[in-house]
């Protein structure tokens, strides 16, 4: 295979993975261990996002202390005015079987994001993210939480 050959796969990738355009993406911290209690909450400014064209996506970091392989979170989407946009269950597998971690690894951090259903709002309105776990016990080990709107439709999250 020819240099030139090479060349147009790689072009390809990079044509493909360059088209996302991050419009919004905040953590955060969470400090000591997490309560079932205590939730984070985002505010995604208005004119951040663009109706119909926007992926949204959870993401989390965790250290190895995470106790459990999977974590069920509870996520809340309103407007602006109070309107309930989204109330959604998720299921976010940290560790698979063999207890490696999903996503990527930045430092002793598991990072792994999951996508979060389509959210029909205005391009003007503000947006109020609400985060909360649905465990029965304060969790240690989860360090920042975040979301992220991409204006590159769907895309496929990290290590699943």
């Amino acid at each position: 295979m020819t240099k030139s050959n090479l060349l147009i796969p790689i072009l390809c990738i990079l044509l493909l993975t360059s088209c996302e355009r991050t419009l919004y993406h905040s953590f955060h911290s969470v400090e000591g261990d997490w309560s079932s209690n205590d939730t984070i909450e985002f505010i995604v400014p208005a004119g951040t996002r663009h109706i119909d064209s926007c992926a949204a996506d959870l993401e989390l970091r965790c250290t190895a202390e995470f106790p459990y392989k999977v974590l069920w979170l509870y996520v809340e989407a309103r407007q602006g005015d109070g309107s309930l946009l989204l109330s959604d269950t998720l299921d976010c597998t940290i560790f698979d079987d063999y207890g490696r971690q999903n996503g990527s690894t930045v430092g002793l951090l598991y990072q792994t994001r999951f996508p979060l259903p389509a959210l029909k709002i205005a391009a003007e309105d503000t947006l109020r993210v609400i985060v909360s776990h649905l465990m029965d016990a304060p969790l240690a080990g989860v360090k920042d939480v975040g979301v992220r709107f991409s204006d590159y439709g769907r895309h496929q999250p990290s290590g699943n």
